[in-house]
């Protein structure tokens, strides 16, 4: 982290997304909840925590965009790591797949990078994952 972010007694750390929002060659990773956020931006990664996999973007199939709240750091050529928790049902790796993609489709509309990390189980999320 950079010399010039103050962290309060909370811990909260001002002036972080305004220094990654300057730095545009600094990936984001998106991942599934503040906890698994939590546990990447401990281990030094720029990470953003959605509330759900389908929450990247808003709009139809066809209109899909970016979530507004996402839009700030999307500068052209940065790239975004889609990291979604590792799942065994067909059912449920199929919309994890689709919101993947769609998610992938709207980063790449802001003129973004789009790549996908996949967890090799059978560890549900990064946060289990790391501790193993």
């Amino acid at each position: 982290m950079p010399e010039n972010i103050v962290v309060t007694q909370s811990g909260e750390a001002l002036g972080f997304w305004s220094w990654v929002m300057a730095h545009p060659q600094i990936p984001v990773i998106l991942t599934e909840g503040e906890k698994k956020a939590g546990c990447l931006l401990s281990l030094g990664f720029v990470a953003s925590a959605l509330p759900g996999i389908w929450n990247g973007r808003v709009g139809k199939e066809d209109l899909e965009r970016l979530h507004p709240d996402l839009v700030p750091m999307a500068q052209p050529g940065r790239k975004y790591i889609v990291l979604f928790d590792y799942e065994t049902k067909p059912k449920t790796k199929l919309q994890v797949f689709q919101a993947t993609r769609r998610t992938c489709q709207a980063i790449i509309q802001q003129d973004c990078q789009c790549e996908v990390a996949l967890l090799p189980g059978p560890e549900k999320g990064i946060d289990d994952w790391v501790v193993v």
